[in-house]
């Protein structure tokens, strides 16, 4: 098998050197060849169609394991064979510090991505891609945890987007509202995100997030303090308190007269910030009352047009939807209008987006219900999310608790 070789490919951002390490594909195929032998499968090519940031994606070609016309190099103009399927690898591994050789992303994010996809597969009717296996890599020889799924055959919907007329946009915003309204209409009974207990079933566990490439970012937040929460008051102050940040160093100034003094006097201002503002969360009122608008729905982060897979006989048809990494479960006053349309020109993407929350609202009329009545809850929310800024970047004051 002709393969990618497993290096290391250093380059800079800011003052880090990072590293981002490449996959053992060998040893990829080698598990793929022992998943598919009942099948009569094997690996017959590979090629790797990304590498960096999040994650890498290989996409992988088995074929019957008699066949031995084609040839098992990587060559990315082979046609697809009768016989032959096409899956993908996603591995997780995100930036590596080559000083502490930590990965700066939640070791948790992928195992709770598959156990979204899943329960999405069995509770939903959006098209989300078959699952084959996932192996969290416990040797380390693949080089992170990587799960193998199917291949969606389609096109990105920004490439057909420019092909389409209006009414055959105005279709997508409608599929792409009844998935949102599917997603509001779930329920759960904490706050965090899905996993996969020691039982195999799902249920919901501590808080996934995206990797973090600030410069200044070390290690990922403490699972323990990550939830799964209860309440939104729980959820909310231990936002505040900063449990679902990354560690970050301090920051030094360079040409101060004492860096070291003048960074610890800011932490010193960033802590007595973050302690004020869980102070006053904890007394907000409106976290104590039992209220009809604290239903748990799921909430993904990037559920945007880019990650949309649409048909290439009919661009109207969705075909698939990617990448659910990060997605949690969030209360639904909290799970807010964000564009879906983000690689548009603004004017076609406040009309479309507009056609999307329409219709949502029409559909859902508890989430509706959440929007116009929750704000007073979002803005709680917000401040507990930037609980270490400075005081006069808000606009509104804690009411009185009474």
């Amino acid at each position: 098998m002709g393969g990618i070789p497993s290096v290391l490919l250093p380059f800079r951002i800011e003052d880090r050197e990072l590293i981002y390490p490449s996959p053992n594909v060998e040893r990829i195929v080698q598990h793929v060849d022992d998943f598919f032998v009942a099948e009569n499968l094997r690996c017959q090519r590979s090629q790797m169609l990304s590498l960096g940031g999040y994650h890498a994606i290989i996409e992988i070609t088995v074929g019957r394991r008699d066949d031995v016309s084609v040839h098992s190099s990587v060559d990315e103009n082979l046609p697809i064979q009768p016989g032959q399927r096409r899956l993908i690898a996603r591995v997780d591994f995100p930036f590596q510090v080559c000083s502490t050789n930590k990965a700066i992303g939640v070791p948790w994010k992928l195992p709770s991505e598959v156990a979204t996809m899943r329960y999405l597969k069995a509770n939903t009717s959006i098209p989300i891609p078959n699952i084959y296996f996932y192996d969290e890599d416990s040797d380390g020889e693949v080089g992170g945890p990587w799960m193998l799924m199917e291949y969606v055959e389609g096109e990105a919907l920004p490439y057909s987007w420019e092909t389409m007329n209006r009414e055959q946009k105005h279709s997508i915003c409608q599929s792409i509202a009844e998935y949102w309204n599917q997603l509001l209409s779930l329920r759960f009974d904490a706050l965090g995100s899905l996993c996969i207990d020691q039982s195999g079933e799902i249920t919901v566990g501590p808080l996934s997030m995206m990797c973090s490439i600030s410069a200044g970012a070390y290690d990922h937040p403490s699972r323990q303090k990550c939830g799964p929460f209860e309440t939104p008051r729980e959820w909310i102050l231990a936002m505040a308190k900063g449990d679902f940040r990354y560690k970050t160093r301090m920051r030094m100034v360079r040409g101060s007269k004492d860096p070291i003094a003048e960074a610890k006097a800011r932490q010193t201002q960033r802590l007595s910030r973050m302690e004020t503002n869980v102070t006053l969360l904890s007394k907000l009122p409106l976290l104590y009352k039992d209220s009809p608008i604290h239903p748990i729905a799921l909430c993904p982060v990037d559920f945007r047009m880019h990650n949309v897979i649409v048909s290439t006989e009919d661009p109207t048809i969705i075909v698939g939807v990617i990448d659910w990494e990060g997605t949690q479960t969030a209360p639904i006053w909290n799970i807010r209008r964000d564009s879906f349309f983000n690689l548009v020109e603004p004017k076609e993407q406040a009309e479309m987006d507009a056609v999307i929350w329409e219709k949502v609202s029409n559909l859902n009329a508890e989430w509706a219900d959440a929007m116009a009545s929750g704000g007073s809850l979002r803005d709680a929310a917000l401040r507990a999310d930037l609980s270490d800024w400075e005081p006069e970047r808000y606009t509104w004051e804690i009411p009185d608790s009474g």
